[in-house]
């Protein structure tokens, strides 16, 4: 079957330089993903809560942004060809994450819209 959208791993390839400058600027590129993600836990803590689940809302939004980068590291740092099982469960991690976060996201924006 021809592969015509191939995945960023396959098409960085095996080689080594480009895998590490690969891992390296996704290991650079997740500390201020981290850090912005800090900053949005606070921000929305300092938001007037526009509800009992406000609280615990934003909390589990926070969880899953946090949940979403550290499984791009490990899809980033462990290659489908070292292991395949780990590849596979952090990209699965990464995208429901990734999914999640943003509708959490989208909801709390909205809810916080109409409160202040």
């Amino acid at each position: 079957v021809p592969n015509y959208l191939p995945s960023i791993s396959a098409a960085i390839g095996g080689e080594t330089p480009q895998r590490y400058v690969w891992r390296f600027c996704i290991g650079l590129h997740s500390a201020p993903r981290l850090l912005v993600g800090l900053a949005y836990w606070n921000h929305y803590r300092r938001v007037p809560s526009p509800g009992h689940w406000y609280g615990p809302l934003c909390f589990i939004n926070f969880t899953f942004n946090m949940l979403e980068n550290l499984a791009l590291l490990l899809l980033t740092y462990v290659s489908s060809t070292e292991n395949h099982w780990v590849h596979e469960k952090a990209f699965v991690t990464f995208m429901g994450s990734s999914i999640l976060h943003m509708i959490l996201t989208c909801v709390i924006w909205q809810q916080t819209k109409k409160s202040t």
